[in-house]
């Protein structure tokens, strides 16, 4: 979800437009299972004996509520390309608005990566991370050098209302880091984080979070103030969310999902050129090779993909429902006791087949 919306179109990239692969050096490169291996279930995952599952006839289907393929989703390609590495038939499909909640809650896809508010509000339930921190900047003037500026100023963002905002969370904790009223500022609704950026560099509006290798783009005259990771370091960008009845039936797919989670985060944190191949090929070969190297530093500072335990558990989700509830973005449907909204048998699951198997991984 972060770093995603503004892309910088190129005509081309000094590397192969055809670098699909998930990784060298990765995971991925256990691609074959050996056929004395057992096909693993909907409800058991089989192992090698370097700790890769066999995952041959699983069928997966995740959906992106990202809207279209941006850089700081690279990593959900990684994921489908280690499930396709172990076995699995994956699809991975995107949409805007809620549009990915609502298939999972309809059945017609399995799992999605969602800001925590629109899948509760659809009924969903957390089954591991995605992106645990938020990678936007705040762009203002220079003139602009501290939060309690931007009292009673015109603001820009995506989406006027907030269930289906990642950015209402980041807006509302600078205005009370900067002690002044949202409602005193003016909300100018642009559709696209592109949008809100020209609105800011035109002189429309006096600030709007954006993605921060794009923060140069805007001039000498412009700065980024904060971040969203300052202004709210527990606020998680999306999590992966399934229903409880595809979960309770699809429990060892849901354990594979992370584990694939997990073998993508530790391949962005170890092999950079691996990651860049795979925002490459994601985004269609969009981006330069300096704003990828630009987004990998900014996804870096900010530890949005921790190779830790701590990257998904109850309490992680229990920060973010607070905050969205909070905020007044959570609906009857999403206001359920956390053992409703939070399953962490999965996880705990990878977690542990990847502690027990750490060189597999690398």
């Amino acid at each position: 979800m972060a770093i995603h919306r503004y892309r910088l179109v190129i005509a081309a990239l000094a590397m192969a437009s055809t670098a699909v692969v998930a990784a060298a050096g990765s995971a991925g490169a256990a691609t074959h299972q050996s056929s004395r291996v057992k096909a693993s279930t909907p409800n058991k995952l089989y192992f090698n004996s370097k700790g890769i599952p066999n995952l041959s006839g699983m069928t997966i289907s995740i959906a992106n509520s990202a809207g279209s393929a941006h850089i700081g989703d690279a990593h959900i390609y990684a994921v489908e390309q280690f499930l396709i590495s172990w076995g699995a038939s994956v699809s991975l499909v995107k949409g805007s608005g809620n549009l990915m909640e609502e298939a999972v809650a309809g059945g017609s896809e399995n799992v999605c990566t969602s800001p925590v508010a629109n899948s509760l509000d659809a009924g969903l339930v957390a089954i591991g991370p995605n992106q645990t921190s938020v990678a936007y900047a705040l762009l203002v003037p220079k003139s602009i050098t501290s939060l309690s500026q931007l009292a009673g100023k015109k603001y820009a963002d995506d989406f006027a209302t907030t269930g289906e905002n990642v950015d209402y969370p980041l807006w509302a904790a600078a205005a009370k880091l900067g002690k002044f009223s949202l409602s005193g500022m003016q909300l100018v609704t642009t559709g696209a984080e592109a949008n809100s950026f020209n609105q800011v560099v035109s002189g429309n509006v006096s600030a709007a979070w954006v993605d921060p290798s794009t923060v140069s783009a805007a001039g000498s005259g412009f700065h980024s103030l904060t971040t969203g990771a300052k202004v709210a370091p527990t606020y998680a960008d999306s999590m992966t969310f399934a229903t409880s009845a595809w979960l309770n039936a699809h429990p060892a797919t849901a354990e594979a999902i992370d584990l694939a989670w997990i073998a993508s985060a530790k391949q962005f944190d170890n092999y950079r050129g691996a990651w860049a191949r795979n925002a490459y090929a994601y985004t269609s070969g969009t981006n330069s090779y300096a704003t990828l190297n630009s987004a990998y530093a900014q996804l870096r500072a900010i530890g949005g993909f921790g190779v830790r335990e701590s990257s998904f558990s109850r309490q992680a989700v229990a920060v973010n429902f607070q905050i969205a509830k909070s905020l007044g973005v959570i609906t009857p449907l999403g206001n359920r006791p956390l053992s409703e909204i939070a399953k962490t048998g999965p996880w705990t699951a990878a977690w542990n087949q990847y502690a027990a198997h750490k060189n597999s991984f690398s």
